[in-house]
């Protein structure tokens, strides 16, 4: 299994995770802060495991908390194919693990308003299999959110 806990540094007064762990417990997740708010999206949406997820959205699901939802509704009534990804996962009872998050370089993005904002995070995804398989790892990949504070909650509204 992924390890419970995240480890955190900072460098440059950017956060970086170099070792997500499981999805963030959803009290330890700022919900004030967007960049907390995202980092907890990626972590969420990209971690599943085939023991107990029925397919990859379970994962979105347990994000709901974090989605506005509209976003969350929206992405839940796209149709499913099959998903030749998590048929493989799921031939070699696996999970999957997100690590090497980063904040991205937001240059060319609208400004964050107080209501408003948009964040870019790199990260890595890793296939584990109990049987001893792995796959090759996939990244570093992009995921640009959209965000809006209802309240004091910052929750996303797109993300690509």
């Amino acid at each position: 299994m992924p390890s419970p806990t995240a480890a955190t540094a900072t460098t440059d007064q950017r956060p970086v995770i170099t070792d997500a762990g499981r999805p963030p417990v959803p009290g330890s997740v700022n919900n004030a802060d967007p960049n907390s708010v995202a980092r907890a999206v990626v972590i969420t949406t990209n971690q599943f495991d085939t023991r107990t997820d029925t397919s990859s959205l379970d994962a979105l699901r347990r994000a709901g908390r974090w989605l506005t939802p509209a976003l969350l509704a929206g992405s839940l009534a796209v149709p499913q194919r099959t998903d030749a990804a998590w048929t493989a996962l799921a031939g070699h009872h696996g999970y999957t693990t997100v690590d090497h998050l980063e904040l991205a370089n937001e240059y060319g993005q609208p400004p964050d308003t107080s209501i408003t904002a948009c964040v870019q995070i790199s990260y890595q995804v890793e296939e584990i299999g109990r049987d001893g398989w792995r796959s090759a790892g996939t990244g570093p990949l992009l995921a640009r959110m959209r965000m809006t504070k209802i309240g004091t909650r910052w929750q996303v509204n797109a993300f690509d």
